[in-house]
């Protein structure tokens, strides 16, 4: 007669039971990194606007409020990267080329139309060039 044996189904139960609670520890601590992971906030990336100086909010009160101060301020900087004149040379040549066309009557052109039209031309990554050269040829086709 063939004996059976005796099932131990309580410890049996307890070694899946415990298995259970091990595997949902383990998914609980690797779904809380995982949330943390994503949800933890990355360091800002975006860049910040530039502060204006006193020189862009200059130009922008010259210009009569038609832009904002940080919209020079950016230009010029921009500029600074790319011209052997810096920011207060930059708004020199800017004001007298805008006084030369304001002289031939030319009021539709404001200081930042020049400072862009600069940054558009010259290169970025190349080396700092003279803009004075530019800024009259800017003044010169446009009737000043």
């Amino acid at each position: 007669m063939a004996t059976r044996r005796k099932q131990g189904g309580g410890s049996r139960l307890r070694a899946y039971g415990l298995l259970i609670l091990a595997v949902l520890a383990i998914a609980c601590l690797v779904g809380w990194g995982v949330g943390k992971v994503l949800i933890t906030p990355s360091p800002e990336t975006t860049p910040r606007a530039p502060v204006p100086s006193a020189l862009a909010i200059q130009l922008a009160n010259a210009d009569g409020g038609v832009a904002l101060p940080v919209d020079y301020q950016t230009a010029l900087d921009s500029l600074a990267t790319k011209c052997t004149q810096d920011q207060a040379g930059m708004a020199t040549l800017v004001n007298k080329g805008h006084d030369d066309l304001v002289a031939h009557g030319i009021m539709t052109l404001t200081r930042l139309i020049m400072l862009e039209y600069l940054n558009g031309e010259m290169t970025a990554g190349q080396a700092k060039a003279d803009c004075a050269p530019l800024v009259s040829t800017y003044v010169t086709s446009n009737g000043g």
